[in-house]
């Protein structure tokens, strides 16, 4: 990828016409030049152009007829729980830095990036959060966790450099999960952390985009990396009333697919009076887990109702959380100090 980059650059820095003048002078030439294609010549383009998977991280063909345009939907970020008062300024902080309103360095006068730090225990959200904010905004969203990045240094900075050029180029959110080690405060003694976190510095100083960051630790963030932090959130564990709603959410997702005719509001309002007519809520909220935990026993209560050819019930849901407490319980027991 990197070879290609530079390939690509060396070649454009050679041209010696901009594509604009190579415009003018065909027609200048007589020859015929479309400013776009007639539907009798669409026919002899190839049916497909090269494509990158952001789910599988490869370059590949893809099949015109299938890319679709991402429609905004901002339903899974209503559905997200957290302070309203944290959710408005992360909502105005990242539609700015979205569209390309970033402050310049004061001395270089370069584009200041966003870089957004979520940090917390794990199943609190903020994974939750940055996919949100990308469906909210039709955004691309490059996921990328710290063990992709590679091994050892020199990979690290390679790979890293390919994501934030790629995902600025592409007006993508950079969603890095785990980012632990990058946003570590350094020490004598760990030169290869040390050289992570100094990658990731160096990196941001003509970084353009928006970058959030993961992290399940919240007390030993580097100095240097924190001065560079456009807004950081700490996810804390859910109360009672949050967990309700994450119930409520969660359900609510499972029944608007089944309701909903080609109009997404109306699958979801009619899913929520579903939902509160035939759940308790408030027994659900007695629940003891993160959000994570709820989504896994949910997908549990479905293939229960699927092997018992029921509906999902709140019966179903109990029979689901039994099952997942006995397994938690059990692990717990085994290996109590990778538990809360």
């Amino acid at each position: 990828m990197r070879d290609y980059l530079r390939l690509k650059k060396r070649s454009n820095d050679n041209e010696q016409d901009t594509e604009l003048k190579r415009f003018e002078r065909y027609k200048s030439h007589g020859l015929q030049v479309f400013t776009y294609l007639p539907d009798e010549l669409k026919y002899i383009i190839w049916p497909t152009v090269v494509a990158f998977s952001l789910i599988q991280k490869i370059w590949g063909y893809a099949i015109v007829s299938g890319i679709e345009s991402v429609t905004p939907s901002s339903i899974a970020w209503n559905q997200l729980v957290l302070p309203s008062s944290t959710k408005e300024m992360l909502f105005a902080t990242a539609a700015a830095s979205l569209r390309g309103e970033n402050p310049r360095d004061i001395v270089s006068s370069r584009v200041i990036g966003s870089l957004f730090l979520l940090y917390g225990a794990p199943g609190t959200g903020k994974t939750l959060t940055v996919e949100s904010l990308a469906r909210l905004f039709g955004r691309p969203l490059y996921s990328v966790s710290f063990a992709e990045l590679g091994s050892n240094v020199t990979e690290l900075e390679e790979r890293l450099t390919d994501v934030l050029f790629l995902a600025s180029h592409w007006g993508a959110l950079i969603l890095l999960d785990e980012g632990d080690a990058l946003v570590e405060k350094r020490k004598s003694g760990q030169l290869m952390l040390n050289s992570m976190t100094s990658i990731l510095l160096r990196l941001l100083e003509s970084f353009d985009g928006t970058l959030f960051i993961t992290s399940n630790r919240a007390s030993s963030f580097d100095p240097a990396a924190l001065s560079r932090v456009t807004l950081a959130i700490e996810y804390k564990p859910l109360k009672e009333t949050g967990k309700k709603l994450v119930w409520k959410n969660a359900l609510i997702r499972v029944f608007a697919d089944e309701i909903l005719e080609n109009n997404e509001r109306r699958g979801e309002i009619a899913a929520e009076e579903y939902v509160n007519k035939h759940f308790d809520l408030n027994q659900l909220g007695q629940f003891k887990g993160s959000g994570r935990s709820v989504n896994a026993v949910i997908r549990l209560a479905i293939g229960l109702s699927d092997k018992r050819d029921e509906a999902l019930s709140q019966k179903i849901i109990n029979d689901a959380i039994d099952v997942y407490t006995l397994f938690n319980d059990e692990l717990l027991k085994e290996c109590p100090e990778s538990w809360d």
